[in-house]
């Protein structure tokens, strides 16, 4: 896992993230594998006003950008289920 993405989780810091081909701006809250070892990153996105699991190895580039977000955002859950082993978390 990214130490950067660990450190945005619990430093409040928004990411910017290439995704498929278009750039996400995102808020983390939590990051870890889930079963099939892959990591994921449990995140709100403001712009779409969502809630988004990315696999990071679909990932193409990631930037911690110098703000932050109160979080955690409604409709957070710790523990989600999706995740086997969570590294982090709000």
């Amino acid at each position: 896992m990214d130490q950067r993405i660990i450190n945005a989780v619990h430093g409040r810091q928004t990411l910017k993230l290439r995704y498929y081909g278009r750039y996400r701006v995102v808020e983390p809250h939590a990051c870890g594998l889930d079963r099939m070892g892959d990591e994921l990153l449990l995140c709100y996105e403001p712009a779409g006003d969502s809630w988004q699991r990315l696999r990071l190895f679909e990932t193409l580039s990631i930037a911690v950008l110098p703000t932050s977000f109160n979080g955690p955002r409604p409709g957070f859950r710790r523990n989600d289920p999706s995740f086997a082993l969570v590294f982090e978390q709000l």
